[in-house]
């Protein structure tokens, strides 16, 4: 495994920042923003960035999950129970709809 350098690091979130200024409703640099969550952050900062990214896709169990991980760093256990129960009946729901996409699937019968 490579770790980014000091200098990789800050320009990576730069250009993630730049991508969300430039488009807000742009999924991946959101992601990788709360996925990198550096200190500098604010702690308001830290709880709408998954806030946001559920508004723009609601059954994003990651965003949910991000959610919980910055309530852990910021020492707020009190609401993670209720947070969690939510992460499980969003990845059921979700695995549940992945199931029924699966099953009408269009195959093609071979030339004979």
């Amino acid at each position: 495994m490579r770790f980014l350098s000091a200098l990789a690091f800050l320009k990576a979130i730069q250009a993630a920042e730049r991508s969300v200024a430039i488009d807000p409703e742009y999924g991946p640099a959101r992601v990788l923003l709360a996925l990198l969550c550096p200190p500098r952050t604010s702690h308001s900062e830290l709880l709408s960035r998954p806030s946001r990214l559920r508004k723009i896709e609601p059954n994003d169990d990651g965003a949910l999950d991000h959610k919980i991980m910055a309530r852990r760093r910021l020492g707020q256990t009190d609401k993670i129970q209720a947070l969690v129960k939510q992460l499980a009946v969003m990845r059921s729901e979700n695995a549940q709809k992945e199931r029924a996409s699966r099953s009408y699937v269009l195959q093609e019968e071979p030339d004979s």
